[in-house]
């Protein structure tokens, strides 16, 4: 069980990063409504020059982006909340778990990649990649050590390996015997 939470580790950086991305657009979120409401009801003592006829055009185009950007950053921090939830979920199943839910996790990396930034995207890939990878084992080849002993002649022959390697691999095939 220790091995698979070493593998899933990645999963949980990937979280922590969704968080910490969480938590600064909520304060971001805070600022901005701060500053919509300063700039809502702030009232010059003077009129500043402007390109722009009247200056309310100008508050309210100000207080109408401040606006927007809140609900922007808003709906980012939410995302990246619920990623960053789905990252400690995801740390805690299996291989097999993993590949069950494979379109949600998919669906997590890519809103990670979109609204979490690159790095904490791909530490969730590197978490779901090194989880559901097939491990291969090396086999030994198979056949008799006489049919073992005609391929290395063969491949001495053809100029494949070097006299000494010949040697070498011909003493291993018959130290088999």
């Amino acid at each position: 069980m220790k091995e698979q939470n070493n593998r899933n580790v990645w999963f949980i950086i990937a979280g922590v990063f969704s968080a910490i991305s969480a938590a600064g657009m909520y304060l971001a979120t805070i600022i901005m409504i701060f500053g919509a409401v300063a700039a809502a009801t702030a009232k010059p003592d003077q009129p500043i020059e402007t390109e722009v006829p009247e200056l309310g055009t100008t508050f309210a185009a100000a207080v109408g982006v401040l606006i927007f950007l809140i609900f922007l950053f808003a709906i980012i921090a939410i995302i990246s909340t619920i990623c960053s939830k789905k990252c400690f979920d995801f740390s805690k199943l299996s291989k097999e778990g993993l590949l069950e839910s494979k379109s949600k996790v998919i669906l997590i990396i890519v809103l990670l990649f979109l609204f979490g930034g690159l790095l904490t995207g791909v530490l969730a890939l590197l978490g779901y990649i090194l989880t559901t990878e097939e491990k291969s084992e090396v086999v030994a080849p198979s056949g008799s050590v006489e049919e073992k002993l005609k391929k290395l002649e063969t491949m001495y022959e053809q100029g494949l390996i070097s006299e000494e390697e010949h040697k070498k691999a011909r003493e291993e095939v018959l130290k088999q015997l």
